[in-house]
């Protein structure tokens, strides 16, 4: 996963150049499970866009119990303050805790899910079901 560390958020982006959290959960997708992802033309600035576009897709993807999970899971998180149970941020998950992700002013980083910062922000774990 190092290979992912380090890439500039953009918002929209969808490759190496930059990435927006959704751009990096599409190209890990790709490159790891050979996935193509549906894409959303939505700002990482629009809280409510990035909830329903969430919402929709729901049937797409399958929850995972957190005891359950290994890797290769999406997180989904609240960062909206404003609007908790809102989904406005994703991460992959590399198992062990850990997960990859990408934030506005900032580059893909590592974060742990026992992080004050992140546990009480993941709204739940989810593996592609198509």
């Amino acid at each position: 996963m190092n290979d992912y560390i380090g890439i500039p958020f953009v918002d929209g982006g969808r490759d190496r150049d930059g990435l927006d959290c959704w751009g990096l959960v599409k190209l890990i997708f790709k490159d790891k499970h050979g996935i193509e992802l549906p894409d959303f033309d939505i700002s990482a600035k629009d809280p409510r866009a990035i909830n329903g576009a969430m919402e929709d897709g729901k049937a797409d993807w399958m929850y995972i119990p957190r005891p359950e999970l290994i890797g290769g899971e999406v997180l989904a998180m609240s960062l909206s303050q404003k609007h908790m149970n809102f989904i406005t941020h994703v991460g992959y998950h590399i198992g062990y805790g850990k997960f990859l992700h990408i934030m506005d002013k900032s580059k893909s980083i590592i974060s742990s899910m026992t992080d004050p910062m992140w546990s009480s922000r993941i709204r739940g774990a989810y593996a592609w079901a198509n």
